[in-house]
């Protein structure tokens, strides 16, 4: 059984519901999420590249989680991504969750740059998942308790994140200046 969290519940209120397609939300928090792409806004472009261009560990030297045990924190970023792309913003957001079991908390700054006319991507939902995952998984591996993540899709839609642990003291405002 599925316990959702509030901030996907609340994400799903705020944002409307549909936004985050519930296929690629596990029912399970150690099932692995579906990345094969299915519908036809992806059929060229089945994946989203991403980087780490920072990070680091600092003070209480609190390592990311690993991706299974942060799905309601990346799903608040996800939300995010959907959130900005709806309304083809590309303002920065900040917000904040917390680890599956609420012992790690996490601050977030998610912002879109572009190279044509518009914010929006035409990225499936879990396209996007598998993106945050891999990348969310290489913070953990390279045992960072922040990082800057770079997004893209292939064409002008850049994605931005910033994250850190609330332990780290980084400021998700300008640590990736």
């Amino acid at each position: 059984m599925r316990f959702f969290y509030i901030g996907h519940l609340l994400g799903s209120i705020i944002y409307g519901t549909g936004l985050v397609d519930a296929s690629a939300i596990p029912t399970r928090l150690s099932e692995k999420r579906s990345v094969n792409s299915t519908g036809n806004t992806d059929v060229e472009l089945r994946k989203i590249d991403w980087s780490i261009s920072k990070g680091g560990l600092d003070a209480s030297r609190d390592v990311i989680l690993a991706a299974s045990s942060s799905t309601s924190a990346i799903d608040i970023v996800l939300s995010l991504v959907r959130r900005d792309s709806s309304k083809n913003s590309c303002a920065p957001i900040t917000a904040s969750g917390q680890s599956n079991n609420g012992k790690q908390k996490y601050n977030f700054k998610y912002w879109v740059t572009t190279t044509g006319n518009n914010c929006d991507t035409t990225a499936q939902v879990k396209t996007v998942t598998a993106a945050l995952d891999g990348a969310w998984n290489q913070v953990h591996n390279d045992k960072y308790n922040w990082a800057c993540i770079q997004l893209s899709h292939g064409g002008t839609w850049h994605g931005h994140l910033a994250v850190a642990t609330t332990g780290s003291r980084k400021s998700v405002n300008t640590m990736c200046n």
